[in-house]
């Protein structure tokens, strides 16, 4: 994955646990000490915490990571902000023009610009349906969605 892509997978990540992190802790705020529920609910917020701490970290990372490709010229000095940086697309979406690709591919001559083409799609959308997949594991494995 680019480091364009993870530092928004990363971000989106952040923002829905602090999303999360906020809802419970109003929540909390609403209860009396002592009550049911109220010390699995602060336990809830402190691995919520925690796990913020962790994708801050990551993404600084990943921001020094950034400035080391842009300094090695690996990557373009204008680079897109975070917001603009289009989220990973829906695995099914991909595995769909990735199967659409494959049969575009087997219906193509042999060596034709038409079969070139067709390969090269073929290609790109396998390794963006990996990366799609994986992303959909970790979020799943993080216990978020999407932004």
């Amino acid at each position: 994955m680019d480091l364009a892509s993870e530092l928004r997978s990363t971000s989106d990540m952040f923002l829905d646990r602090l999303d999360l992190l906020r809802e419970l802790e109003e929540k909390k705020r609403r209860m009396s000490p002592g009550t049911s529920g109220f010390a699995d609910l602060a336990a809830q917020i402190q691995g919520l915490a925690a796990q913020l701490l962790d994708a801050s970290e990551r993404q600084s990372d990943i921001a020094d990571a950034s400035d080391e490709a842009v300094a090695g010229g690996d990557m373009p000095i204008a680079l897109t902000p975070v917001k603009d940086i289009p989220p990973p697309r829906d695995v099914q979406t991909v595995l769909g023009e990735w199967r659409d690709a494959e049969r575009r591919l087997g219906l193509t001559a042999a060596g034709s610009a038409e079969a070139e083409a067709a390969q090269s799609e073929v290609m790109r959308l396998r390794t963006e349906y990996r990366q799609s997949l994986d992303q959909a594991v970790k979020r799943t494995k993080d216990g978020h969605g999407a932004r």
